[in-house]
Order: C-alpha cells, then structure tokens, then sequence
C-alpha cells in the first residue's frame, strides 16, 4: 500500500526540480525494500515579540517568556518514539528532558541520563540547534514595528491568552 501511495505522488508531483537537493530520498524505505533510517526531527518554539507588552496576563506566559529575546526558545528533537527537549524550567533557567512518548505520552517521567553517551549526543546537538536558531535570527531579524495595544490584546484575547 504504502508503494502504491509513493507511486501515486510521484505521478502527482511529477519530476523533482532540477539543482542540489537537500534531505534524504525515503521511497525505498517507504517501499519496504529497506529498513527505515534514524533521523532526527527537529522543533522549535518562537520569539514572542509582540506579547512582551503586556504589564499583565498570564503569569505562566511572563515566567517562560519576560522578554522577546530569542534565547528563550525552547527546543526538541525526536527520534522515533524518543523526545528530547532543552526547555526554559522557569525563570530562564534551561534544563534538558528525555520522554519515551511510546511508555509516556503525556510525558509525566522524564528518562535523562546525562551519562548516556546518546543522550549526551542529543543534547550537544540541541544545544548546536539552538545556537544556530539563534545565530539566524540576529541575521535576518528586520526591526519590528510594535503592534498597537488594542491590536495585540485582541489577538492575545482570540488565542486564550487575555481576557
């Protein structure tokens, strides 16, 4: 089945485009003529600029994010059913975490090993992850023009965020 759904969107999507292409080809995993490989995902969360006006709100929201600074994200990786996630514990002060979402989807014990030698490897690249998030940021970040208070609050306020 899975053969027939790859056939179906090549034919879809007709032939790639050509010049250097980045990622990794899975039909043939896809096709069951081999195993799968382990890869990584990766994810993020996002400066919130727009929100760090607010004098009041969501207290939980001021204790993760008190200013727009991008060093405050928040990131993961994933490895099959393994999450590991660098995040702010409170106060900006960052920890790692490991879930084994397969044993623990709601994430409730936390499986770190910092002697792990792969646990070890995912936190040095998270860590990598961020740094070059951040790297990319200052780059590319134009000055933002602050949004006018009614006009963030509403938005905060159709979120959840405000009453």
């Amino acid at each position: 089945r899975a053969a027939k759904l790859v056939a179906a969107g090549r034919d879809q999507l007709g032939p790639p485009p050509p010049g250097p292409h980045t990622g990794r080809d899975l039909s043939r995993a896809m096709q069951g003529l081999e195993p799968p490989p382990s890869l990584a995902a990766y994810s993020h969360t996002a400066p919130l600029r727009s929100w760090t006006h607010l004098k009041r709100g969501p207290s939980l929201l001021r204790e993760f994010y008190p200013r727009d600074d991008p060093a405050l994200i928040w990131v993961s990786q994933r490895r099959g059913d393994r999450v590991f996630k660098y995040r702010n514990l409170g106060n900006e002060e960052f920890g790692f975490e490991t879930y084994d979402l397969a044993s623990d989807p709601e994430e409730q014990r936390d499986l770190l090993d910092p002697e792990d030698p792969q646990h070890r490897q995912a936190m040095r690249e998270l860590e990598e992850y961020k740094a070059a998030l951040i790297e990319a940021w200052a780059a590319h970040a134009a000055p933002e023009a602050e949004l006018p208070k009614d006009v963030a609050t509403e938005m905060l306020r159709a979120l959840g965020y405000a009453q």
